[in-house]
Order: C-alpha cells, then structure tokens, then sequence
C-alpha cells in the first residue's frame, strides 16, 4: 500500500494519495476490565507505522471491532490516550468516517460530527479529515439511493451555531455553504454510482 502511495505522489509530483492504517481507540479490548487493551493497541500501532509506512488513521466511530457494544467519540477518553499515543510516534492525521452507517440501527449515534471540533480544539497540532460530509444514513445510503434530495436536519452535518459559549458563532451563510458542500457530494456519489 504505501508503494503505491509513493508511486501516485511521484506520478504527481506532490502529496496526492495517502494510505491509512486501520486502527482506533475501540480495536483492542481487554474484556476482564472493560478498558482499551493498551499493550496490544501499541503493538499494532508500531506495526502500522513501521511495518505498512501509513501515512493516516483511519477511525470508525460508529464501529466495533473488539465487540464491547460499543463504538466510541473522537473527544472522549480513550480517543485522546491514542491520539497521545500517535502524537509521540509522529503520526498527527485522523481521517475519520462521519455519516454513513453500516451499523446504524445500533450505533449511528456516532457517526455524528459534534465530537470533532472538541477534539480539534484539544489537539491544535493535529489534522482531522472527515469523511462523507456528515451526510445521515437512512434510505440514501445503499443501492439505488432512491432519495433524490438530501435530508435537511441539523443531526446529519456539523452545526456550527451549536458551539461552546466563549466561541464566535458561524454566520448563517457559513453555515449554508457547509451544507452545500455536503448536497454536491452526496449527489456525486449517487451519480457515480449509478
């Protein structure tokens, strides 16, 4: 994977491809005291980083990979033990799933983007990608998509109005063109799956 990143950036002359690995606060469980298995999340992300040369995390939030019932928050406790973790490594890009669901009914909760921002503000150093503009899962997502029009509903995107007191809040237009930018790429989707 990372040769072809490599081969695709010299292609390119620049930084255009990356190759993640595939590893996050909830993959490496220990069950007896329901915490992170820290000694086995270490392990596998030394391997990844020098072993595969990733170049990103890839986080699923709404995921559960070491089947506790549970996915987790890019600001909660376990999400910033890793970030800690991947900071003294080096490593400061998270390329994160938010909208789309596979898992949905149980824990699409999670795949709502209010968490990014706190994690953003605690981590200046790092940068987050964010996938799938936040688009909801429902009917849009899978074969077909017959929903010709995105859902408007404030739990499927960011809401930059909704901020902790003591930040500016985004003007109305701001806030409009994130939601644009969220309806052009749901409906490049459908057209390139189509």
């Amino acid at each position: 994977m990372s040769k072809a990143r490599k081969q695709i950036n010299d292609l390119a002359g620049s930084q255009r491809a990356l190759n993640h690995g595939n590893l996050a606060p909830n993959h490496y469980w220990n069950k007896a005291t329901n915490t992170i298995d820290k000694a086995s999340l270490i392990e596998q992300m030394e391997r990844e980083l020098n072993v595969y040369g990733i170049s990103s995390w890839k986080w699923y939030c709404h995921t559960d990979p070491a089947h506790t019932g549970n996915g987790f928050q890019m600001d909660d406790d376990n999400a910033q033990w890793f970030i800690e973790e991947s900071r003294k490594r080096g490593m400061k890009l998270i390329s994160v799933h938010k909208g789309y669901s596979y898992q949905s009914r149980t824990l699409g909760h999670l795949a709502n983007p209010k968490d990014v921002e706190k994690a953003a503000l605690r981590n200046p150093d790092f940068n987050f990608v964010v996938y799938h503009s936040a688009i909801k899962h429902g009917s849009s997502e899978g074969p077909g998509l017959e929903r010709e029009q995105p859902v408007r509903s404030d739990d499927r995107r960011f809401s930059l109005a909704q901020r902790p007191d003591g930040y500016q809040e985004a003007q109305p237009a701001d806030e409009q063109r994130l939601l644009r930018a969220g309806q052009f790429l749901q409906h490049a989707v459908r057209r390139s799956i189509r």
